[in-house]
């Protein structure tokens, strides 16, 4: 693992001393720099950002629809994936938005009109934080010059 910091003192072995200061954009383009990274599409938004699980569970635009309203009847069957490329089974969601492995998707947290968009949802395999394949992706690779 290899920490990025601002501050000083810190003692793990692997540190790299961010010199950008504040701007997230910066920092991002002098990490990818210095370690000689090369980022491809599949590495963007391929793991939770608030857990860093890579497992998500695929949620089709008409079942997101129905489990936001509350429509939803009975459990079905949705297709897990890695890193959002890479199908890796199935798992069901209860009406309540409740995987069989007892995670939360948290589609209360996403406003209505997101599902009149015909989006498909990818819900975090470990913590149930919603992502969905909105502009911010493109201009993300846009600003990063990915």
């Amino acid at each position: 693992a290899v920490v990025s910091t601002q501050s000083t003192g810190t003692s793990v072995e692997r540190v790299y001393k961010l010199q950008s200061r504040g701007n997230v954009t910066a920092q991002l383009a002098e990490i990818i720099s210095h370690f000689n990274l090369v980022v491809s599409d599949e590495d963007l938004f391929s793991r939770c950002a608030i857990c860093n699980s890579d497992r998500f569970v695929r949620v089709e635009p008409d079942l997101a629809a129905a489990l936001h309203k509350g429509t939803s009847s009975g459990d079905v069957v949705c297709e897990v994936w890695e890193r959002r490329h890479t199908k890796c089974g199935e798992i069901s969601v209860n009406e309540d938005s409740v995987t069989a492995d007892g995670t939360v998707l948290q589609f209360n947290k996403v406003k209505s009109n997101r599902f009149s968009e015909n989006l498909t949802f990818w819900g975090c395999c470990e913590c149930g934080k919603l992502y969905w394949d909105g502009c911010h992706l493109q201009h993300f690779k846009e600003k990063n010059n990915l």
